[in-house]
């Protein structure tokens, strides 16, 4: 993976996410993740991931643990 992003590709990422609905975003990133192109497959799963309430976050658990070290600083 290319770790040399410029800051404006991140930010280009940022904005694409703020302009899309939640579900597309979930749906965006299981796909891409796991190569997933059903659609029927991808409604299920997100499905599935709304309604366990023992997931609280998209992110990993333990990549959240990282971000809120640096953003509790």
């Amino acid at each position: 993976m290319n770790r040399e992003t410029t800051q404006s590709d991140w930010q280009k990422i940022a904005c694409y996410l703020e302009s899309h609905d939640y579900v597309s975003i979930v749906k965006g990133l299981v796909s891409y993740f796991t190569e997933v192109g059903d659609e029927e497959i991808l409604d299920k799963i997100y499905d599935d991931f709304m309604n366990d309430d023992s997931i609280t976050t998209v992110l990993n658990n333990d990549l959240q643990t990282i971000i809120n070290h640096y953003l509790l600083k």
